[in-house]
């Protein structure tokens, strides 16, 4: 190092030590220039009227929002009742709805397998009947008199029937006599001429039969 630069650097002044708060961090704010703009609301005070007033609010506004709460509540309350009530009585007309289909359907049906087992025993103790099989024409007419005791079908060749079995065994006359009753009642229109000549017999059976026993 050269005797000039020596010189040089031994005439600078030291430098001052480093201070706190030397340096400006650079934000930008701004001064009051009205301090009536800046007046706090005064909130504490030792003037009791002031104090009760306060306080009166204070009740005030919690009573307010107590009573709003309370309102609300109902309110959702009475929604929740409202929806289930629905629900329910959705729910049940669905279910009373449903079953009554359902009883009407099993009404048809049941209605339907008697008329068909009504038919069916008809034809079957006409089946007997024509056979000469008497005492099973007799069991399946009386079925049918069980399922629709009107019938006049039924009723017609069930006299029939006895009147046959009165005749060739003395059996089932006076039973004859009485379905006889009950068809003239029922339905004249049903009565033929045989029948009526059936009937005539049936009756001199009857009275040859007690004639005898005396």
């Amino acid at each position: 190092m050269g005797f000039g630069l020596q010189k040089w650097i031994y005439q600078m002044k030291p430098r001052k030590p480093f201070k706190k708060g030397n340096k400006i961090a650079g934000y930008e704010t701004q001064d009051i220039h009205n301090q009536k703009e800046f007046n706090l609301k005064e909130t504490y005070s030792t003037n009791p009227e002031i104090i009760e007033n306060r306080l009166k609010e204070a009740k005030k506004k919690s009573l307010i929002n107590w009573r709003k709460q309370k309102f609300y509540g109902l309110l959702i309350v009475l929604a929740l009742i409202s929806v289930f009530a629905l629900i329910y009585f959705n729910a049940s007309y669905f279910n009373n709805s449903a079953s009554h289909d359902h009883y009407k359907l099993m009404a048809k049906k049941d209605q339907q397998e008697k008329a068909d087992a009504l038919i069916l025993l008809i034809k079957t103790g006409k089946h007997h009947l024509y056979n000469n099989e008497i005492e099973n024409a007799i069991t399946n007419f009386k079925l049918a008199l069980n399922i629709d005791p009107d019938n006049s079908v039924a009723l017609y060749n069930l006299i029939l029937a006895l009147s046959v079995d009165c005749e060739n065994n003395s059996n089932n006359c006076e039973e004859a006599i009485e379905y006889y009753g009950k068809l003239k009642k029922l339905d004249k229109n049903q009565i033929s001429e045989e029948l009526e000549s059936r009937m005539v017999m049936v009756e001199e059976i009857i009275k040859r039969e007690s004639g005898s026993i005396f």
